[in-house]
């Protein structure tokens, strides 16, 4: 599978898009403070002058694009990112070394030299050399660390371009990851991912946008898949331990459901996968995901049918059931047309012109007059129904008109209807024992969903969730890196 993700822009945009801050040093003497060690990454020191350098380079990037730098937790926020990112891209320099890889170390100090002039355009000599006299640097110091910065960049850029690499070969080594527990089953990054889809399609459909970002938004969403990865799973296990059936057809069945949504947002499946790539997955990969859902929701379904089955009720529930509803054992039936109109006074004006009509043709012209007006909401002939098909107080006005007669404006929580009844039939009330059987089955039905949301409840409590700190596969790949060749963080020395 072909990735187009280009990781090492990725995570070189990661590591050097950071908030801009002041960082001016007062009364510190320049030589000291870079000799700081601020830490040791494969037996070698890093100093401070790397640090200093970079703030000013940050410093400088935001101040050639006129942006203010923030201070107070703003300004801490930066230096870690700063920090960070130097470490990481250390660490990626260090194994693109180790595995030989190239880079054109000439263009990279080209390039450190043409940005270095054009800064010094943007801002002026004076401005420029403030900077770096701020951050306890100089033009020659600062000079000879961008060019280094930017060849370790381009050697960073190479071994991301070699993970991206392998990744292609096997998705696996992303899918794979275990990124948080589900009671004692390890979740897979590929399960983590799929469900994220899950809500990132959900997010879109209602509210036009993907997810927010934020820690806190990121927190919440981490939360409901796991919360929903642990109920799936707590579903399965009960059919298992109480012998119901979760049949393969149910499982196709419920597959096709979750398919049908997901196709709800790609034209194809050419779409679909460039969309997937975006999760190290293609179209195969994401379905056997959707499978093991489509398990659990047959799973689901299972047991609220059992439960239905297992339901109770009572002489009483039924009796008050149906002394309550009249209007849902009444065979009368009636056939109408209407105009429905969320303007008051549009409907009054339909109605005296409707009030005296007698026949179906003469409202069809009134119908074909007004529907395609912008303050029409439907106008048409809704067919035969019973009395509690509709609202009541649409029902309540049409059963008690007569036969090819006008009634309205009728006001409902649609809006305001015009309506012409062209046929009823009266029926009768059926009796208690003609509708004991269908009020017995809608009673279990209703009884055993709210037995399924108890247990559902209590399903939910019992596999307990662990979520570890979920980075993206590249920011986990730099962490590694960091971890093998044995980095050792001495923050305090920045101000951190």
């Amino acid at each position: 599978m072909k990735f187009n993700r280009k990781l090492a822009a990725v995570l070189l945009t990661l590591l050097l898009t950071v908030s801009m801050s002041g960082c001016t040093l007062v009364n510190v003497n320049a030589d000291k403070d870079n000799a700081q060690v601020i830490a040791t990454m494969d037996g070698q020191d890093i100093l401070k002058s790397e640090y200093n350098n970079y703030m000013a380079l940050t410093e400088i990037s935001y101040k050639a694009n006129s942006t203010s730098m923030p201070t107070g937790s703003n300004l801490t926020s930066l230096k870690q990112q700063v920090y960070d990112s130097l470490l990481q891209q250390k660490a990626l320099y260090l194994e693109a070394k180790k595995e030989k890889l190239t880079a054109d170390e000439a263009s990279a100090k080209s390039t450190a030299d043409s940005q270095i002039k054009s800064d010094k355009s943007t801002l002026g000599d004076d401005a420029f050399a403030k900077i770096l006299t701020d951050n306890n640097t100089t033009e020659e110091a600062f000079t000879s660390w961008y060019q280094n910065f930017q060849v370790e960049s381009a050697y960073a850029t190479a071994a991301l371009q070699d993970y991206s690499q392998k990744i292609e070969k096997d998705t696996k080594i992303v899918l794979d990851e275990t990124v948080g527990k589900v009671g004692d089953t390890d979740v897979s990054r590929g399960e983590y991912y799929y469900y994220y889809i899950g809500e990132e399609l959900t997010n879109y459909m209602t509210t036009g946008s993907g997810l927010s970002t934020d820690d806190a938004s990121v927190a919440e969403t981490n939360q409901t898949i796991f919360d929903t990865i642990a109920l799936n799973e707590a579903n399965i296990q009960y059919c298992e331990e109480h012998n119901i059936e979760i049949t393969d057809a149910a499982i196709t069945e419920q597959q096709k459901t979750l398919q049908t949504t997901f196709s709800y947002f790609f034209s194809d499946d050419s779409t679909a996968n460039s969309f997937l790539q975006s999760y190290y997955m293609d179209k195969t990969e994401y379905e056997s995901y959707q499978k093991q859902e489509a398990k659990a929701e047959a799973a689901k379904a299972a047991i609220k049918k059992q439960c239905e089955e297992d339901a109770t009720y009572s002489e009483y529930a039924l009796e008050k059931q149906y002394v309550n509803n009249p209007d849902s054992y009444d065979t009368s039936v009636a056939s109408a047309m209407h105009i429905l109109t969320t303007d008051e006074d549009l409907a009054k004006q339909i109605y005296e012109e409707a009030k005296n009509i007698t026949s179906k043709s003469d409202f069809q012209k009134l119908i074909d007059k007004y529907k395609d007006n912008e303050s029409i909401s439907e106008a048409t002939d809704l067919g035969s129904f019973d009395k509690s098909t509709m609202v009541s107080e649409f029902s309540d006005a049409v059963f008690g008109a007569d036969n090819n007669t006008v009634v309205g404006p009728v006001e409902t929580s649609y809006g305001y209807h015009v309506v012409f009844v062209y046929d009823k039939k009266d029926g009768e009330v059926q009796s208690l024992d003609e509708v004991r059987d269908e009020i017995a089955a809608d009673l279990k039905v209703t009884n055993g969903d709210e037995d399924y949301d108890k247990l559902e409840t209590k399903l939910g409590k019992e596999l307990k969730t662990d979520i570890y700190d979920i980075k993206t596969p590249v920011q986990a790949y730099a962490e590694q890196l960091e971890s093998d060749f044995g980095l050792v963080k001495y923050e305090n020395r920045v101000g951190i």
